[in-house]
C-alpha cells in the first residue's frame, strides 16, 4: 500500500470548529458539490467555517469564488497551498477534514488528515470505506444532500467524540499506513518469495 509519515506528536492546541479541505483545486475533487453541500448547514451552525486550501493550477479557482457568491455563503476561504509545519498546524488546528472527490486511488491527504488525529469525511470516489469501522469518520456518497447530513451529525457531535474519532484514525494509520510497517511487509514478502 501507499505509505505516509506520522507526525511524531500532536500539538496540544485548542482545534476550531473548522471543516478543512486540502488538496489541488481540480473538478475531479467535488469542491463546487462540497460548496453546495456546506450551503445547506452553514446558516444552522455559526460556530463553524470551511476552510479550501490547495494549489489551484487548473484555472478551477475562479468558478469555486462565483459560486461561493452565488450560493451566499459567508464562512467559506480559499487559500493557497501550504507545506510542512504550516501544513501539519492546518491539520491540528482544524476538527474536521473532508475530500469530496469523485475518483482517486488513494487520496493522501485523507491518510495525513487521520495521521494527525483528524476525523475524515471521504466520498465513495475513494478507497477509505474503513473510515466507518474503524470509527474514524465517514464514508459517503457524494451529493450535496448527504454531505450536509453527515456534517449535521459530526458538527452535532461533542468534542470529545471528535477527537476520539481523530485517535482512532491516527491509531490506524499506525498501523496500517506507517511506512516502517509497510517496509517490514515488503521484507517479509519478499523473504517468502
Amino acid at each position: 500500500p501507499n505509505g505516509i509519515d506520522i507526525p511524531n506528536q500532536i500539538i496540544d492546541a485548542k482545534k476550531s470548529k473548522k471543516l478543512l479541505f486540502l488538496g489541488r483545486i481540480h473538478p475531479i475533487k467535488g469542491i463546487d458539490i462540497l460548496l453546495e453541500g456546506w450551503s445547506l448547514v452553514e446558516a444552522e451552525y455559526p460556530d463553524w467555517s470551511l476552510e479550501i486550501v490547495g494549489p489551484d493550477g487548473y484555472g478551477y479557482l475562479p468558478y469555486l469564488e462565483k459560486l461561493k457568491e452565488e450560493l451566499c455563503l459567508k464562512r467559506v476561504r480559499f487559500l493557497k497551498e501550504i507545506t510542512g509545519d504550516d501544513k501539519l498546524l492546518k491539520y491540528q488546528t482544524s476538527s474536521i477534514f473532508i475530500l469530496p472527490s469523485h475518483s482517486e486511488n488513494f487520496g493522501v491527504s485523507v491518510a495525513e488528515a487521520l495521521s494527525n488525529a483528524i476525523p475524515c469525511i471521504v466520498s465513495h470516489g475513494a478507497p477509505w470505506e474503513n473510515l466507518n469501522t474503524k470509527k474514524a469518520g465517514w464514508w459517503i456518497e457524494n451529493k450535496k444532500e448527504e454531505i450536509a447530513v453527515t456534517l449535521r451529525k459530526a458538527f452535532e457531535m461533542e468534542e470529545l467524540e471528535l477527537n476520539q474519532m481523530g485517535v482512532n484514525g491516527r491509531e490506524w494509520m499506525k498501523e496500517e499506513f506507517n511506512w516502517k510497517n509497510i517496509a517490514l511487509k515488503m521484507e517479509e514478502t519478499y523473504r517468502w518469495i
